[in-house]
């Protein structure tokens, strides 16, 4: 589908296309229309003809409880979920409440700016703790971790990964639930990507796994990535701990955060309900195009995919390539395909790339030919 002119943060701020059009593979939304359910859903919604201030149906949190369930086999009580906008609103929300200005907080590099940057902006420290590259992918620094966890005051754990879509196995989590209560670290688990897993993996929620950690951890799960409805701000904290969660009401309601986007609980219902075919299709394009992706950077010397585990992008290692100056000029000034670039997940990881792998086959392939057109 054409996305130019649909106030696409992905694609309007594309250069204007001289000659060869430009090929987004960057922000991690999906170039893939909704599940039929959601759009139904939505058009009724808008064809009321009233956009006035909403409640959410009191049945809204069994939408995510069952889902959860049928999709992890993990339950979760519904007086334990907090229905929120944005995962990045509700981060800086519990920044403020738990922690204090200077405090550091650990999180595991590359990473996804908008997480860190809200540490900063919220006069927190980010304290950067590198994942290992491995020739199977990233590890765990245990003893980096440990160390900068003793200095901090809490810990935001992205699972699976983002950029490099390493999916937590259940040793690392009983591991860092240990560590986080060993040193009374406060516990933010983003699992917005948790329904999208690789062949032979298994998504497992840092709670579900370690319930000791239930009086200090925060698991944000959301429709958003799952079924491209991030524009519709719907996200679900699950919070045990009843202080904690009463905390957080309170604080989303003295932010202003007491009425549901117009078209959430609608979506949201169409989408756990209602669009599981659609998102198996989904699935399967990904697959295709990660297979692409292999075959394409397999024509390339010093170019490498780091295998994902999770999530709909895929993490390239570029570095033998040239740098990212290089990348720029041969993918994108080129070829006019515009993935995101190493140094958006930090300043040490120039020479990487992340491709969004959620968009119609013929696009994919379209983007990977011009840069095989080119070796």
């Amino acid at each position: 589908m054409a996305r130019r002119g649909t106030q696409s943060s992905k694609w309007d701020g594309l250069p204007i296309d001289e000659g060869l059009p430009y090929i987004a593979l960057s922000v991690a939304d999906m170039d893939i229309e909704c599940s039929p359910a959601i759009r139904d859903a939505v058009a009724r919604r808008a064809a009321e003809g009233l956009f006035g201030y909403t409640d959410l149906p009191p049945d809204h949190v069994d939408l995510p409880v069952e889902w959860l369930g049928r999709r992890h086999g993990w339950s979760v009580p519904r007086e334990h979920i907090v229905a929120a906008h944005r995962i990045v609103q509700v981060v800086a929300l519990i920044l403020g409440a738990h922690t204090r200005p200077g405090d550091g907080i650990v999180l595991f590099t590359p990473s996804y700016s908008p997480l860190e940057n809200a540490i900063g902006l919220n006069q927190r420290e980010a304290v950067r703790v590198p994942l290992i590259q491995t020739p199977h992918g990233y590890e765990l620094d245990r003893d980096a971790t440990d160390a900068a966890l003793a200095q901090a005051a809490g810990l935001l754990l992205v699972n699976p990964h983002n950029p490099v879509g390493k999916v937590w196995g259940e040793e690392d989590l009983l591991w860092l639930a240990d560590r986080a209560e060993a040193h009374d670290v406060i516990v933010m688990s983003d699992d917005v990507h948790a329904d999208f897993t690789h062949p032979g993996q298994r998504h497992r929620f840092l709670l579900d796994v370690a319930p000791s950690v239930s009086g200090r951890t925060f698991t944000f799960t959301s429709p958003a990535k799952t079924f491209n409805i991030p524009g519709l701000e719907t996200t679900h904290v699950i919070v045990p701990d009843g202080v904690l969660r009463e905390c957080l009401e309170t604080g989303l309601r003295a932010a202003g955060f007491h009425n549901p986007s117009f078209f959430s609980d609608a979506a949201t219902r169409a989408a756990y309900r209602e669009s599981d075919d659609w998102l198996a299709e989904v699935e399967a394009i990904v697959a295709v195009n990660l297979e692409t992706l292999r075959r394409t950077v397999d024509r390339f010397d010093g170019v490498r995919l780091v295998e994902p585990q999770g999530t709909f992008l895929a993490w390239v290692d570029a570095r033998g390539a040239g740098s990212e100056e290089d990348l720029k000029r041969f993918i994108t000034d080129e070829a006019h395909v515009v993935p995101s670039y190493g140094t958006d997940f930090g300043s040490e990881y120039g020479g990487y790339l992340r491709f969004n792998l959620a968009c119609p086959h013929s696009q994919f392939e379209e983007a990977m030919n011009r840069l095989l057109s080119r070796v």
